[in-house]
C-alpha cells in the first residue's frame, strides 16, 4: 500500500536535502555560492525534516 511507502519516501527526501544542504555550505565556504543559495538548503531540509518527522508519526512511530 502506499502508506507504507510513505516513510521510506520522506525519509530518503531528508537525506538528499541534508546531502544538499552539505553541498551548499561547502561551496558557500568556497565562496561559489551565496548565503541565499545556502539559506534555501537549509529550510527546504527543515521541510523534509517536518514531512519526514509527521510520516514517521502517522505511523504510529514516536519522535519524541
Amino acid at each position: 500500500p502506499a502508506e507504507h511507502r510513505e516513510v521510506p519516501q520522506a525519509v530518503l527526501a531528508l537525506l538528499d536535502s541534508l546531502r544538499a544542504l552539505e553541498r551548499s555550505l561547502a561551496q558557500w565556504a568556497t565562496e561559489q555560492v551565496s548565503p541565499d543559495n545556502v539559506s534555501d538548503a537549509f529550510v527546504a531540509a527543515g521541510d523534509r525534516f517536518n514531512a519526514a518527522q509527521a510520516a514517521l508519526q502517522a505511523r504510529g512511530i514516536d519522535t519524541t
